[in-house]
């Protein structure tokens, strides 16, 4: 990983405090050691009951899905509600390794960007080489972006508008600069909204991917984006959506009235028109084919991909694939 853990020798300090500022680092670290517990998106697809789970079902759920995957000498520590997500954590070897459910029993974050790199050396990317991410990039109807077509570096980001982990990336939700999060989630916070202005400077292409898996407001949210997409205002949407984040999950902050609301205030926006598409679902179709197309190349938000290559979503293993861009 660009955070360099594998070179533990000569920057042993160092690495425990990027470790313990990043934790989600040390997760993917010693996961891509145990290599059976998620090799190519494996237990990235567990969805356990579609129903509401409890905490303590949850922690027992996942304990028996990293068993059945292989894994051994784990037990499960302790198990919280965190941004309207349980967070469980799993002790190996004295460590606790934060795994995030939904409510309903779908594994979210990082995992997804595990792919058993065992060196703890690499960028964070896959080991299986660049993926044909062409999907993705060759239709803007779909998959807003911002950038020059012809950049050099090309970003994808698989995200879900209600993800709170996604949120976070986005840097724009009020709650997001608050300390225990900055000291929790270090450099992811933030990350996505970098790679933003990177591409309106004109440096790189950022292309993102709505992924509409965490409830029906999921679903509103990702037609709203592509309402605005029709009058060349997703960017602007974009951000107000994630603006308006609350760091909980389908309460209503994302109903159809309420994302009006939100584009009521994005100028240049026609809301007449922008209003109808959405109350018809217009682009629900569309939306839909996104998160189906979109579950080829991810199975959890945020995901990120450079040039290709999948990278923790961090914004130092993502600058670090980008090079000098």
């Amino acid at each position: 990983m660009e955070e360099e853990i594998g070179h533990t020798q000569s920057k042993g300090t160092d690495t425990t405090e990027k470790l313990r500022k990043n934790p989600w680092i040390l997760s993917t670290f010693v996961l891509a050691i145990l290599v059976v517990v998620l090799i190519a998106g494996n237990l990235g697809n567990f969805s356990f009951t579609g129903n509401a789970i409890s905490s303590s079902e949850a922690g027992n759920l996942l304990l028996n899905a990293l068993q059945e995957q292989g894994a051994t000498d784990i037990n499960i520590g302790s198990v919280k509600e965190v941004s309207g997500v349980y967070q469980v954590n799993v002790l190996y070897q004295g460590t606790d390794i934060p795994f995030y459910i939904t409510k309903d029993g779908k594994l979210i974050g990082q995992l997804s960007s595990i792919n058993g790199d065992s060196s703890g050396t690499g960028s964070g990317s896959s080991n299986s080489g660049p993926s044909d991410l062409s999907t993705f990039t060759s239709n803007p109807s779909l998959y807003p972006s911002l950038g020059p077509d012809d950049a050099t570096n090309v970003v994808v980001e698989f995200s879900d508008f209600q993800c709170p982990f996604c949120a976070m990336a986005s840097g724009l939700p009020t709650w997001v600069s608050d300390a225990q999060y900055q000291s929790q989630y270090g450099d992811l916070i933030g990350s996505a909204q970098k790679v933003q202005k990177m591409a309106k400077e004109g440096k790189i292409k950022f292309v993102y991917v709505s992924m509409s898996f965490l409830g029906e407001e999921s679903v509103y949210a990702a037609e709203a984006g592509l309402c605005a997409n029709e009058q060349v205002k997703f960017w602007e949407m974009h951000d107000a959506i994630f603006t308006a984040h609350d760091s909980k999950e389908n309460n209503g902050k994302y109903s159809k009235d309420k994302l009006k609301i939100i584009a009521a205030k994005i100028s240049g926006l026609d809301k007449n028109k922008f209003n109808s598409c959405l109350d018809n679902d217009k682009t629900l179709s569309d939306a839909q084919t996104v998160s189906s197309q979109a579950s080829s190349a991810a199975t959890g938000t945020p995901t990120i991909y450079v040039n290709g290559l999948k990278v923790s979503p961090d914004w130092a293993s993502i600058q670090a694939a980008l090079g000098s861009a």
